[in-house]
């Protein structure tokens, strides 16, 4: 059976940072970090979003 929902392609910080705890090789812990700090940005940058939205339906 096929799911309806978009694979998710990505990894969340949380998935991100036990990865990197585990890692060994420099070189690979600091692309791990670079995802962490995309995959923050963006958290961050969603939230942003929502937040907006949700005051702009207020009505003050």
């Amino acid at each position: 059976m096929l799911s309806d929902s978009p694979k998710r392609l990505k990894k969340t910080w949380e998935e991100l940072t036990a990865a990197a705890s585990m890692e060994t090789d420099p070189e690979k812990l600091g692309t791990i970090l670079e995802e962490i700090l995309a995959a923050l940005e963006e958290r961050q940058r969603t939230l942003s979003l929502s937040q907006n939205a949700f005051v702009g339906n207020r009505h003050l």
